[in-house]
């Protein structure tokens, strides 16, 4: 059986409920820093990564979304706020 670790700072830097989260990340894509659109369109060459923000969606989240837009392939490499942690899963919001 798979373990399901339980979000720490849900409520803090970003919101718990599933459907206000997803309300956050709508208001993120659309706010006038925002990127607009869950894929932008391709522009030139293909982004091989980019770093983006991770203050809270509420500070940082319209920034961020301009590099998660960006990428046809997404994998998320966190900075280790814990360094007994090893990985980082990945947020699955825009394959909603």
């Amino acid at each position: 059986m798979m373990r399901v670790r339980k979000p720490a700072v849900a409520g803090y830097f970003y919101e718990s409920g599933r459907e206000e989260l997803l309300q956050q990340l709508d208001w993120a894509v659309k706010h006038e820093l925002g990127s607009k659109a869950l894929q932008l369109p391709k522009l030139g060459a293909d982004a091989l990564g980019g770093v983006a923000p991770h203050a809270g969606y509420m500070y940082s989240g319209p920034v961020a979304t301009w590099i998660y837009s960006a990428l046809a392939i997404r994998l998320w490499l966190c900075p280790l706020h814990r360094p007994k942690r090893k990985f980082c899963p990945a947020p699955n919001w825009l394959k909603r």
